[in-house]
This record gives structure tokens, C-alpha cells and sequence, in this order.
């Protein structure tokens, strides 16, 4: 487990998560027009939007603008990252993510932040107690409610 700060991100997962290899799936997602042609993003390859992008995602909003190539300035702008196959689960969780709650007794897990190195040093099976209740969870079980992937 580990967290990478995500903020204005979709994040999309197979259920469950090693049901395809990753060449079948950007394949199928080429072939369907969701990505486009990979480029390089510093350590990353990344995708372009493909042809069909916009009639898979619908983005929501007061006339929301997108900006679909990449600006010769750097700015960010609208591409997708495929990440994995991996071997344990990976926290996305933006900075302005809540603390998550306890889904026994609704008390949140503060500070959250700080567990995160913790959570990663026990390998595939972190487990978190809540402070208010004593009950044991993954940190996956936890209601992050919208607040992280």
C-alpha cells in the first residue's frame, strides 16, 4: 500500500483487479478509442485520449473545459495513465482527501496521513485499528466516501 497524492483524477479499476493482462487491456482500450497514442511523461507512459474518449466519459459541469493535447507550457491536461499489473494494492487519495471512517462505528481515523508509512510496511495485508472502537480493517474497508481509490 501506498499513496500517491491524486487530485481532478478519475480513477478506474478491474474488478478484480488481476482479471486481465495489462497488453489485453490496453489493447481493448485502444481498439475501443479510449486511448490514443502512449507518450512520454517523465517516468511514466502515458496514453492521449483516443478518438471515442469523449463519448465513453461524460464530464460533468458548468461548461467544463478540457484541454485534450498537451500544452506547449506544461500544464496538465487530459490523458490516461495506466498503472500495474501490481502486486499489492495501491491508495490514490488527492490532498484534500478526509480522514476515512471506521465502517463499524463511523468515527474517523485520524491521522490517516501519518499511517500511511505504516500501512505500507506491512506489505499485502495492512490492517488498521480504529482508535474509537478497537475494530481491525484493511484500509480498503474503510469508508473513504469519495475520498480516495
Amino acid at each position: 500500500m501506498s499513496n500517491t497524492k491524486q487530485t481532478g483524477c478519475l480513477v478506474l479499476a478491474p474488478a478484480p483487479a488481476t482479471s486481465i493482462p495489462r497488453n489485453r487491456l490496453l489493447e481493448y482500450l485502444h481498439d475501443c478509442g479510449f486511448i490514443g497514442d502512449a507518450f512520454s511523461n517523465g517516468s511514466t507512459a502515458d496514453f492521449l485520449i483516443g478518438e471515442r474518449f469523449l463519448q465513453l466519459i461524460t464530464f460533468m459541469g458548468c461548461s467544463p473545459h478540457i484541454e485534450l493535447t498537451p500544452p506547449a507550457d506544461g500544464r496538465s491536461f487530459c490523458h490516461v495513465r495506466i498503472r500495474g499489473p501490481l502486486d499489492q494494492p495501491l491508495l490514490l487519495a488527492g490532498g484534500n482527501a478526509q480522514a476515512p471512517r471506521c465502517p463499524s462505528c463511523r468515527g474517523r481515523i485520524e491521522p490517516w496521513r501519518e499511517l500511511l508509512d505504516e500501512w505500507h510496511n506491512q506489505a499485502a495485508s495492512p490492517i488498521v485499528t480504529c482508535p474509537h472502537c478497537g475494530e481491525k480493517q484493511r484500509p480498503m474497508e474503510l469508508n473513504w466516501r469519495r475520498q480516495a481509490g
